[in-house]
C-alpha cells in the first residue's frame, strides 16, 4: 500500500503597497527629483513585493487658486517626468486623483473622522493660509483628510516622505486606527519611508526653508527643466557664510550643509 503525496503548503505571497504623488503647481523642482521622485525610481528596482501607486494630485493643486489651463499644462508636465526620471509604468501604477473618484470619496469620510482641532494644528496649514490674499478655502484646511484618504485607499504600507510630512503620516495613522475602532478593522496603518539623505532640501537663498518651487525669488530653487548654465548661476549665488570653512554643521552653517546634501544625494 502507498503512502498519500502531501503536497507541500504553499503560503501565498503578501505583497506590499507604497502610495504617493506630486501636486502639479508648477514646474518640479530638484528638491522634488531628489526627495521624491528619485526615491520612486530606486524603489521601484528594489522593492519586487511591492505594488506602487503613483499619482499626480490635481485635487490637492486646487486648495489654492489655479489657472485651468495652466494646470492642465502641469499635469501633462508632471506625468512626462516621471517617466523621464525612470518610473517604469510596466511597475508602477500611475495616475491622475482626480480621475479615480474613491479618493474624494474617502476623503469626504475621513473629514468625517478627523476634528477641526487636529486640521488647524497642521504646520503647512499655517504656513499656507498666510499667503491667500484671496481668503482660506475649506479645502486648505481639510486637505489633510484627504492626503489621509489617498494614503488609506490602497492599503499602503509604505509611504516615501520628507521631514515635513511626518505630522501629516502621524494623522494618517491616528484616523486609520479611530476608524477601525468605531467600524471595524477595515484600514492598514502605514509606515513612514525616509530618504537617508534630502529628505528636505532647502531654499538657496533661504537655507532655513524648504525650497518650494512658488517662492517670489527664482534664485531660491532649481527647476528640473532649467538648462545647465542656469543651473550653474544659482548654485554658484546659493548662500553659505562667510568664515571660508566648508564642512556638514546643519545648525551652525546651513547654506553650507544644504549644498553637500545636494551633492551627496545626486
Amino acid at each position: 500500500m502507498t503512502e498519500p503525496v502531501v503536497e507541500p503548503v504553499v503560503k501565498p505571497v503578501v505583497k506590499k503597497t507604497l502610495v504617493s504623488g506630486i501636486k502639479p503647481t508648477g514646474q518640479l523642482t530638484l528638491g522634488n527629483y531628489i526627495g521624491a521622485l528619485k526615491q520612486f525610481v530606486m524603489l521601484q528596482d528594489e522593492l519586487e513585493d511591492t505594488e506602487f501607486f503613483i499619482f499626480i494630485a490635481d485635487l490637492h493643486a486646487i486648495t489654492t487658486p489655479q489657472d485651468r489651463q495652466e494646470l492642465k499644462k502641469n499635469i501633462r508636465s508632471v506625468a512626462a517626468l516621471y517617466i523621464a526620471c525612470g518610473l517604469n509604468p510596466e511597475k508602477v501604477n500611475l495616475f491622475i486623483q482626480s480621475e479615480v473618484a474613491e479618493h474624494a470619496a474617502l476623503g469626504y469620510i475621513m473629514e468625517s473622522t478627523a476634528y477641526i482641532g487636529e486640521m488647524e494644528r497642521m504646520t503647512q496649514y499655517k504656513d499656507k493660509k498666510v499667503n491667500q490674499v484671496e481668503g482660506v478655502r475649506t479645502s486648505l484646511l481639510t486637505y489633510p483628510a484627504l492626503m489621509a484618504a489617498d494614503i488609506l485607499l490602497n492599503d499602503a504600507n509604505v509611504v516615501p516622505i520628507g521631514d515635513d510630512q511626518k505630522q501629516h503620516l502621524e494623522l494618517t495613522r491616528n484616523l486609520a486606527m479611530r476608524f477601525n475602532n468605531a467600524y471595524g478593522e477595515t484600514f492598514v496603518l502605514p509606515e513612514g519611508f525616509f530618504p537617508k539623505t534630502g529628505a528636505r532640501i532647502k531654499s538657496l537663498t533661504e537655507p532655513l526653508k524648504k525650497m518650494e518651487k512658488s517662492a517670489e525669488n527664482p534664485k531660491s530653487y532649481i527647476l528640473l527643466l532649467d538648462d545647465l548654465g542656469l543651473i550653474r548661476n544659482k548654485i554658484k549665488s546659493a548662500v553659505t557664510d562667510s568664515d571660508g570653512v566648508v564642512k556638514f554643521d546643519l545648525k551652525n552653517k546651513p547654506g553650507i550643509a544644504n549644498l553637500l546634501t545636494i551633492y551627496a544625494s545626486l
